[in-house]
C-alpha cells in the first residue's frame, strides 16, 4: 500500500493502493481479486474519512460489482474514471446526478452491459462520457437525449461493444450542440430506432457540421436504412459509415 496524502495508509484498502496528491486520488487493487462486497465498504471508509473533498476519482482494477455508495456524496467531485472493473456490469440509480460539478465520467475497459435513463439527468458541466470497450448491449433512448438536460455534454465515446441498434438521440445532438463527438464504432449495429419521435427535414434546423458520429466497422447494410429509420430527408449531416 502507498499514500502520497499525509494520513496513515492503513486507511486504504486492504490489498490496493491510494495515491492521494493534490485532491486527486487513484484507488487501484489489482492485488486483490475478491471480497467485492467488503473492498466496497472499505472503500466507503476511506472516501468517508479520508478524501471527501477530492476533486478527482479514479477507482481501477477491482473486483466490485457495484460503485461504493460514498462516491455518490463527493460532491467536489469534477472528475470520475472508473477503469477495468470486470465486474461492474451496471452503474447505479440515483448517484451521479448528486454530482453537479462532474465534468468528465468514464467507466472504461470494465463488465458494463447497460446503461438506464436518468444517469445523468440534470448534471449540466458533464463535459465527456467514455464507455469504451465494455458488453453494453443496450442504452436507454433517453440517456443522452435533450430531455436528460445535459448541455455541455459534446463527447460521448461508446466505441467497442455490443449495440445492435441505436435510437435518434446521435442526430438529435447533432443537430442542438456544436462540436459533438459521438463514437460508436465497432459495435454490431444494424438497426436503427426512433422511440423519440425524431424527424428531420429541409426545415428542420440544419445538422450542424462540426459534429461527428462515427459508425465505422459496423453491421450496416445501407445508408437508406439509417435514413429511413431515423427519419431523415434531407441527408445535410456528416454522419461517417464506412465499413
Amino acid at each position: 500500500m502507498s499514500s502520497s496524502s499525509s494520513l496513515s495508509s492503513s486507511s486504504c484498502p486492504t490489498d490496493c493502493s491510494c495515491n492521494y496528491n493534490n485532491l486527486d486520488l487513484e484507488i487501484s487493487c489489482e492485488n486483490r481479486p475478491t471480497n467485492a462486497t467488503s473492498l466496497s465498504d472499505e472503500i466507503d471508509a476511506y472516501l468517508t474519512n479520508v478524501a471527501w473533498n477530492c476533486r478527482k476519482l479514479t477507482i481501477m482494477n477491482t473486483p466490485l460489482t457495484a460503485v461504493p455508495e460514498s462516491v455518490c456524496h463527493l460532491k467536489l467531485l469534477s472528475w470520475l474514471d472508473l477503469y477495468f472493473n470486470l465486474f461492474l456490469t451496471r452503474l447505479p440509480d440515483n448517484c451521479f446526478t448528486r454530482l453537479h460539478e462532474l465534468q468528465f465520467f468514464a467507466a472504461r475497459d470494465g463488465g458494463l452491459t447497460t446503461l438506464q435513463n436518468g444517469l445523468f439527468d440534470n448534471v449540466t458541466a458533464l463535459l465527456t462520457g467514455n464507455f469504451t470497450n465494455n458488453l453494453i448491449s443496450s442504452i436507454g433512448a433517453h440517456l443522452f437525449d435533450v430531455t436528460a438536460n445535459l448541455p455541455s455534454l459534446r463527447y460521448i465515446f461508446l466505441s467497442h461493444n455490443d449495440l445492435t441498434e441505436i435510437d435518434t438521440w446521435p442526430v438529435q445532438r447533432a443537430q442542438l450542440f456544436p462540436g459533438s463527438r459521438i463514437h460508436l464504432s465497432n459495435n454490431r449495429i444494424s438497426r436503427f430506432t426512433n422511440s423519440l419521435g425524431w424527424h428531420y427535414d429541409c426545415t428542420s434546423a440544419p445538422l450542424l457540421s462540426l459534429t461527428d458520429i462515427d459508425l465505422r466497422a459496423n453491421d450496416i447494410t445501407h445508408l437508406n436504412d439509417l435514413f429511413r429509420d431515423w427519419n431523415i430527408t434531407g441527408l445535410f449531416c456528416c454522419i461517417h459509415a464506412r465499413r
